[in-house]
């Protein structure tokens, strides 16, 4: 079943204001267990017509609209900025595809000091063939501080697959630097 146009077909190809009101680094939503460097606009976003871009008064794509907060809130929309989708774009003309590159492990956010706990080590992954140890607590990915699984996903997402990382891991009571190269997801 199709969906319908979000409003009469003689709406198309028009456009709103889209005043940027910030720039929001490292955004996180957690309901959607997200984190993402976004613009923050009052361009409209509706159902049915998400997704296009953000252009600047040059007509430059400075961003790619994507989420709306939907709740007492009116016009607040959030781009993702053109920088973080460039990449993308760039493996999928080259590739048809995106690569994303991992570590090979699952984990989740230790609350009291902040960092990743290392849960489970995939088996064939980055990780395995690291020191890297299950219980370890991942704090830092090339001296940037990672507080939360979603921000060291996010700060994954900047790298491409055969790059190799610096993690700053707590073990135990002591500081340890452990390298990785990283592996694309398998299929």
């Amino acid at each position: 079943m199709l969906s319908a146009p979000p409003y009469d077909l003689t709406l198309t190809h028009t456009t709103s204001d889209g005043i940027v009101s910030a720039i929001r680094d490292d955004f996180t939503f957690e309901d959607l267990g997200l984190t993402l460097n976004l613009i923050q606009h009052t361009a409209s976003i509706n159902p049915g017509n998400s997704g296009g871009p953000l252009l600047n008064m040059y007509g430059q794509v400075i961003g790619i609209n994507t989420i709306k907060i939907v709740n007492d809130y009116e016009n607040i929309g959030f781009a993702i900025q053109i920088e973080s989708v460039l990449p993308i774009v760039e493996q999928l003309m080259n590739n048809g595809k995106v690569d994303r590159p991992q570590i090979g492990i699952s984990g989740y956010t230790e609350q009291m000091l902040g960092g990743v706990v290392v849960a489970e080590i995939t088996e064939g992954g980055a990780a395995s063939k690291s020191d890297l140890m299950v219980e370890d607590i991942i704090t830092k990915i090339d001296g940037v501080r990672v507080k939360t699984i979603e921000e060291l996903i996010t700060r994954l997402g900047s790298y491409k697959v055969g790059d190799t990382v610096t993690l700053s891991v707590l073990r135990d009571v002591e500081v340890v630097t452990i390298e990785i190269t990283l592996q694309k997801a398998a299929n």
